[in-house]
């Protein structure tokens, strides 16, 4: 395995004078955002290096994902890593604060701190009272002070999960050759697939260092009915058998073209349901009066909770709570992904695959490119571009009984086809410890 690019001293001396510049000149703004801004202040003492300092230990792994996306990628990573270190001390860390939250759920019993900011002070404190063996970053923050001074002590920085969009490249490509010196002080990448592995070689990354392990959000599917989702049903007034639609996380626009097919789309197949879970709880009440306005019934769903809602085969149902989207999932007969109908990169087509739902979703997936080659391709999706295709799509689809049901079931077999990363950045995060030992 490729050792680690040491940055030079010139290189690390004007990243020091170009962070001290900034701070001049920008600690009026910095001081505003502190004492205006609460999630500034969150936190502030341990991102300026004051994390609590930890007894040495011979294996201790820091573990750090960004916020909760990161943090719930890293779900199936910890309990892998423990499984293969069982001697090591495993720490970790967030940047946000819903990421730390999530993680205080999910890793009760591992130390939690904020990642420092990437100033010299605060990288050299936390990585002297951390004292880690490795850091694994489960898709990084191209940080360039943390990254070097990492790569100066001799600690190996490992990246998983790593994807970068085209709107990255031609952000970091202004900066080409800094980015270039930061990906090479990391040992090794694991990234999500071959694209993203070009898009970093492009960038300046060594070839070598570089590994196509794959996405590990696939890992923590477990093809599990959700709890909760009869009761929910009950309450929303479904009876048994009705068939329901499922269109989860959407954008703004996508409501009205929703609703535009869907007309057109209960004409094809009688009796059908409409549920639209708008990704954003700002929204819910915009959504419900759109729907009000196009002269549908409406039943909302945080008005049901204790109170069940009376069976009305016409009305739309509208999840407007938290936390209750994959339950709306388990009671749909097919799933429409949202934000993809507009520029906004799509949801997670996973979650709803995992349940054996056919997709529906638009042209704008670029959050989740594998979805066309892994589920149309696959059989387990169609793609629509507006109201009067989505309206044709959804009823073909919905026409045949058949052709759901095989649709699902390619779905979750899809699913399956790409688990595996965790176990492949396990593997990767060995060879770099076992390359340290060798070296030192």
């Amino acid at each position: 395995m490729k050792a680690p690019r040491v940055p030079s001293f010139a290189a690390r001396l004007a990243l020091d004078l170009f962070y001290g510049l900034l701070v001049l000149l920008a600690w009026p703004v910095l001081l505003v955002l502190f004492l205006c801004k609460r999630k500034w202040r969150e936190g502030l003492r341990e991102r300026m290096g004051g994390v609590p300092s930890l007894a040495a230990h011979p294996l201790r792994i820091w573990v750090h994902a960004i916020s909760v996306g990161e943090t719930e990628a890293a779900r199936s990573l910890v309990p892998a890593l423990r499984e293969r270190f069982p001697e090591a001390e495993i720490v970790f860390s967030t940047t946000t604060r819903t990421g730390r939250q999530r993680a205080a759920k999910l890793f009760p019993e591992l130390p939690l701190f904020h990642y420092p900011m990437d100033f010299p002070w605060s990288v050299h404190m936390t990585l002297g009272r951390i004292e880690p063996t490795m850091v694994v970053e489960v898709e990084p923050e191209w940080w360039p002070d943390f990254l070097f001074t990492a790569a100066r002590r001799r600690i190996p920085v490992v990246a998983v999960n790593v994807r970068i969009t085209e709107k990255a490249v031609r952000g970091y490509g202004r900066i080409r050759g800094l980015v270039g010196r930061m990906i090479n002080c990391m040992t090794v990448i694991g990234v999500q697939n071959d694209e993203y592995a070009a898009r970093l070689r492009g960038l300046g990354a060594d070839a070598d260092r570089i590994a196509v392990t794959g996405q590990m959000k696939y890992d923590n599917v477990t093809f599990d009915r959700v709890a909760g989702a009869d009761a929910l049903a009950a309450d929303l007034g479904l009876r048994p058998g009705e068939r329901v639609i499922v269109a989860g996380s959407t954008g703004p626009g996508e409501e009205a073209t929703l609703l535009d097919a869907f007309a057109a789309v209960r004409a094809a197949a009688p009796g059908v349901r409409l549920a639209i879970v708008p990704r954003k709880p700002e929204r819910f009440d915009e959504v419900a009066q759109l729907i009000a306005a196009r002269g549908y019934r409406l039943v909302r769903r945080s008005e049901t909770t204790g109170r069940p809602a009376a069976a009305d085969a016409e009305a739309i149902l509208l999840g407007d709570t938290m936390g209750e989207l994959m339950k709306f999932y388990q009671i749909g007969c097919l799933a429409f992904i949202g934000r993809s109908l507009i520029p906004l990169g799509g949801s997670n087509p996973i979650d709803p695959a995992s349940l054996g739902l056919p997709l529906v979703f638009g042209p704008h997936m670029f959050n989740f490119p594998e979805a066309e080659e892994l589920f149309v391709r696959g059989g387990a999706a169609r793609i629509a571009t507006d109201a009067k295709s989505l309206a044709q799509t959804l009823s073909e689809v919905l026409q045949s009984p058949e052709q759901l049901a095989a649709m699902g079931r390619r779905a979750r077999e899809a699913i399956g086809s790409r688990q595996g990363a965790t176990a492949r950045n396990v593997d990767l995060i060995a060879r770099a410890l076992e390359a340290r030992e060798a070296v030192r």
